[in-house]
C-alpha cells in the first residue's frame, strides 16, 4: 500500500477513483501494469461493475491512468492499463514526513474488503458480522475511514483535521462528507466525535475530534479487546463522575475561586442586622441560619474538589477556564482532554504509574500537545513566547488529565484480579455512554494491536463502582436570592 495516496489533496479527484488507486497500490503497485478484463479489474480491487467503471473512466480522462487495447481472439477485450508517470511523480512531490501509525489496521481492513467483496457471489460461505458491514461498505466511505486512519494516532486519536481539509482528501462536498461520517457513527466504527469550535472571528478556536474504535471487527478477524471495564457511578445524587465531568469541575472551581468569598459576604450580609438594609430573606430561611448556608457552600466546593487533584488555581487560569465555559467551547476541549487521557495510559503508562501525587516534570510529548492544540485559549497576556512554555493554564489541563489517567490506572490494576493483562503494551479507549442508558457508564476498552499479543488474550468483562457526585447548584443555594448566587448559576 502507497500511504501517500492517502493524503493525495485534490477535492475533485472522486472518493471512488482514490479507493482504486489505493487497492492498486496495495497489488500489484502502482509502478507495475495490469493486463486484463476491466470486469476482472473491478473484482480484484473489490468494486461493483457500476462504480469501478465510472472511476476507471474517470482516472483516464485525468491522464492518471493510461489505458491501451490489446487484441483478443475471442470474449470481452482486454486493456493493459497502468498508472501515468506523472502521477507517480506528483505523489512523490508530497510531503510523506508524517508517520501512519495505523498502517497495519488500513491494511486489514482494505483486505477485508476486497475478501468480503469478492466473495459476493458465494452464498453458501458463512460470513461473520463484520464480513456483512464490510460488504455493505461504499467506496466513499471505504475511502473515508482509510483516510481517518491514516491521520490518526494510536490508540485511534484524529485531531487537527478540520472539515475542509477532510473535503480535499476525499473529493466529497460538506454535505456528502457528513452524511459518511454519520454512516460510520452508526456503524460504531467513529466511538464518539466532536465538531470543532471558533470563536471570535476565529481568535480562538480548536480542531475537532474523532476517535474511532479499533476493536470494531471491520479492522480485524479477531477480537483484540484484553479487557472491558465498565465503570459504574454509583452512590450520590448526582451523575457526574471523575472519568466524565472532571473537567466540569475545575470549571466549577474556578467559578468558586473568583466569587466565592464575594458569596459569603453576601450571605453573612444577609443574616447580618439591620435586615432594612441587607438583602431580604424569607422567615424560613432566616431560621436555618447563615451557617446552613455556609455549609452547603463549603460542601459544593468540596464536591468539585473530590475529582480533581490537589490544586491551588490562579485568578488568572481560573479567568481563562471561565472565559473557555462562557464561549462555549468546553465540549470540544472535554473532548481534547479526555483524548490526552487515552494517550497517557497508551503511550506511558509506566510514567504515569510512577505518578504517586508528588511534583515531577510533565511528558513532554504529552505537553507539547496541550500547548499546541490548546495555545488559543489561554488568557491572552500569556500567549506571548516568554510565557508560553510556563503558563498555568497548561500546567493545570496537564495535571488535569493525568490525575485522572492515575485513578484509571488504579482501578483497571483492582480489576486485573490476576494480574493477567499486560497493560504497558496495551491500547486505551474510553467509550462514551449510549443515549439511552438510564445510568451514564462508561467503558474502558483495553486492546492489543500486535499479532503476538492478540493470541495470548483471554477477553474479560469487569465492572467497577465509581463515586458520583453533584455539580448542580445544591437546593439550599438554589433557595437564596439569586443576586447571591448568581455568579455560580
Amino acid at each position: 500500500m502507497d500511504p501517500r495516496l492517502l493524503r493525495y489533496p485534490d477535492s475533485k479527484l472522486s472518493p471512488d477513483a482514490r479507493w482504486l488507486l489505493l487497492q492498486w497500490s496495495r497489488d500489484p503497485g502502482l509502478s507495475a501494469p495490469l493486463t486484463c478484463r476491466r470486469l476482472e479489474l473491478y473484482r480484484r480491487f473489490g468494486m461493483a461493475h457500476q462504480r469501478g467503471r465510472l472511476a476507471l473512466n474517470e482516472l483516464g480522462r485525468k491522464g492518471t491512468l493510461i489505458e491501451e487495447p490489446v487484441r483478443s481472439r475471442r470474449g470481452r477485450p482486454i486493456s493493459h492499463i497502468h498508472v501515468s508517470s506523472n502521477f507517480q511523480t506528483r505523489l512523490e512531490d508530497l510531503n510523506t514526513t508524517q508517520k501512519v501509525e495505523l498502517r497495519p489496521e488500513i491494511e486489514s481492513f482494505c483486505e477485508g474488503v476486497v475478501s468480503a467483496r469478492a466473495s459476493r457471489s458465494d452464498q453458501s460461505r458463512g460470513l461473520t458480522a463484520g464480513e456483512e458491514q464490510l460488504r455493505k461498505l461504499a467506496p466513499a466511505t471505504c475511502w473515508l475511514l482509510a483516510v481517518l486512519l491514516a491521520h490518526a494516532k494510536a490508540p485511534g486519536i484524529v485531531t487537527r483535521l478540520g472539515l475542509r481539509d477532510l473535503m480535499t482528501l476525499t473529493g466529497m462536498t460538506k454535505g456528502k462528507l457528513r452524511s459518511q461520517l454519520s454512516t460510520l457513527k452508526k456503524l460504531g466504527v467513529i466511538a464518539t466525535s466532536e465538531s470543532g469550535n471558533r470563536k471570535r472571528r476565529g481568535a480562538v478556536f480548536m480542531y475537532s475530534v474523532y476517535v474511532l474504535d479499533l476493536t470494531h471487527p471491520l479492522f480485524s478477524g479477531k477480537n483484540p479487546l484484553g479487557l472491558a471495564a465498565f465503570f459504574i457511578p454509583d452512590g450520590g445524587t448526582g451523575r457526574e463522575n471523575f472519568i466524565s465531568s472532571f473537567f466540569d469541575a475545575a470549571t466549577l472551581k474556578a467559578r468558586l475561586v473568583k466569587h466565592e468569598s464575594h458569596i459569603v459576604e453576601k450571605i453573612e450580609s444577609a443574616f447580618s442586622p439591620p435586615v432594612s438594609k441587607s438583602i431580604s430573606l424569607e422567615s424560613k430561611l432566616i431560621s436555618k441560619g447563615k451557617d446552613y448556608f455556609l455549609r452547603s457552600l463549603a460542601d459544593y466546593h468540596q464536591s468539585a474538589q473530590s475529582l480533581l487533584p490537589a490544586l491551588e488555581l490562579s485568578e488568572t487560569t481560573a479567568e481563562s477556564l471561565i472565559e473557555v465555559h462562557n464561549l462555549g467551547m468546553s465540549p470540544i476541549l472535554k473532548a481534547h482532554l479526555s483524548s490526552y487521557v487515552m494517550k497517557l495510559l497508551t503511550h506511558h503508562w509506566n510514567e504515569v504509574e510512577q505518578c504517586d501525587g508528588a511534583p515531577h516534570e510533565p511528558i513532554a510529548s504529552i505537553m507539547s500537545t496541550i500547548q499546541r492544540d490548546c495555545y488559543s485559549l489561554a488568557s491572552p497576556e500569556n500567549r506571548d513566547k516568554e510565557k508560553f512554555l510556563e503558563n498555568d493554564f497548561f500546567t493545570l489541563l496537564y495535571r488535569l488529565i493525568l490525575h485522572t489517567a492515575r485513578k484509571l490506572q488504579l482501578c483497571l490494576r483492582k480489576l486485573d484480579t490476576e494480574n493477567e493483562c499486560d497493560f504497558p503494551n496495551a491500547s486505551f479507549m474510553i467509550a462514551p455512554p449510549l443515549p439511552e442508558q438510564k445510568t451514564p457508564y462508561r467503558v474502558v476498552k483495553v486492546f492489543f494491536r500486535s499479532t503476538w499479543q492478540l493470541n495470548q488474550l483471554q477477553q474479560r468483562n469487569r465492572v467497577c463502582l465509581i463515586p458520583r457526585v453533584n455539580l448542580s447548584l445544591p437546593a439550599a443555594l438554589k433557595a437564596l436570592p439569586s443576586e447571591i448566587t448568581r455568579e455560580l448559576n
